[in-house]
């Protein structure tokens, strides 16, 4: 779904900034490792939470209570969040 312009404002991703912080929070979230496409395996230093059905949130862990956050989108297909969700929880 992606144009190729990535340096126009989008006031649809805008509008999710406040989920982004919803969903780390959110003790109901269902939480997954994230996947380490270099190493082809899933990382348990990357957590995956999915929320609202289908709002995706991934951070890096790099510490103990530390992280980086490294994206947040609504998963556009239900294979890219079968994918996920085939996953191995996040602990």
């Amino acid at each position: 779904m992606r144009n190729g312009v990535k340096d126009q404002f989008s006031d649809i991703r805008a509008e999710r900034l406040d989920w982004i912080s919803e969903a780390l929070r959110d003790p109901n979230s269902d939480r997954f490792c994230g996947w380490d496409s270099q190493k082809k395996h899933h990382d348990r230093n990357r957590r995956v939470a999915v929320v609202m059905g289908d709002y995706i949130v991934v951070i890096a862990l790099t510490g103990a209570k530390k992280a980086n956050f490294i994206t947040a989108y609504v998963a556009d297909t239900p294979t890219s969040l079968a994918k996920i969700k085939a996953g191995p929880r996040w602990i």
